[in-house]
């Protein structure tokens, strides 16, 4: 057995989630892992894609390579995320590594739930653009002036800037 089934009053399980440790929600919680294990890498709406994208997913049902369809639910995202080549999207290779055993029971349910509360594909994106906020080369120095006081003054940027 992977992992154990807890059953929960509707106020007990409030509490559960409101005693989070990290102070955020599970979806919170989701999406950082859905960005630090760099999912969004191939899970997005870029044409070049290699995965197909989360945006709307969730109760959807979903062509599959080998035929047939599956109901996105939690067990089928849960399934996909632990064993992802038993359900390969039409369209897309077999490519997704399995996650079975290097990601926590609690994290694959924060994934789970990030990707059920994913109704546009507007946060994906946001974890994807994190990268363009890297510095893209090392920043130099501009040569400065002696403007007519006889003080330091930067010069004027060079075209293409």
């Amino acid at each position: 057995m992977i992992g154990d089934v807890v059953v929960m009053t509707p106020d007990d399980f409030k509490k559960w989630l409101d005693s989070s440790t990290s102070g955020n929600s599970l979806a919170q919680n989701g999406e950082r892992l859905f960005a630090s294990l760099s999912c969004n890498a191939c899970h997005n709406t870029r044409p070049d894609a290699r995965g197909p994208s989360l945006a709307n997913v969730y109760g959807s049902k979903l062509p599959l390579a080998g035929g047939g369809t599956a109901l996105a639910d939690d067990a089928y995202l849960r399934e996909s995320i632990l064993n992802p080549s038993q359900h390969v999207t039409q369209g897309y290779a077999p490519i997704m590594p399995t996650y079975q055993g290097q990601i926590s029971e609690d994290g694959v349910i924060a994934l789970v739930e990030f990707i059920k509360n994913l109704n546009s594909d507007y946060r994906i994106q946001q974890t994807t653009n994190t990268v363009d906020l890297l510095p893209r080369a090392k920043a130099t120095r501009l040569p400065q002036e002696k403007n007519r006081l006889g003080k330091l003054s930067p010069s004027p940027p060079a075209k293409g800037w």
